[in-house]
């Protein structure tokens, strides 16, 4: 492994079955840290969720967003983040 490759993930993409298998992969198989960036496309429930089920199934270790994700939706994943 490359030391200076840290994380490894996806961005831009909205998060399905199929994702989460991917990164529960990942995060099988490696030992960098796994992300997870998904397009909001302006909805901050379905982005808040999204996010919430991949910490609750614990395969991500870094979270963001991508299309559509504004200073709102960091304001809300930051005290969703606080609870966990």
């Amino acid at each position: 492994m490359n030391k200076y490759i840290i994380s490894i993930g996806i961005n831009c993409s909205e998060l399905t079955r199929e994702i989460i298998e991917v990164l529960k992969k990942f995060k099988k198989e490696t030992n960098l840290k796994i992300s997870f960036h998904p397009n909001s496309n302006g909805d901050v429930e379905k982005f808040i969720k999204d996010i919430n089920e991949l910490l609750k199934v614990n395969v991500v270790d870094i979270v963001g967003g991508c299309c559509g994700t504004d200073f709102n939706h960091i304001k809300i994943l930051k005290k969703t983040l606080e609870k966990f």
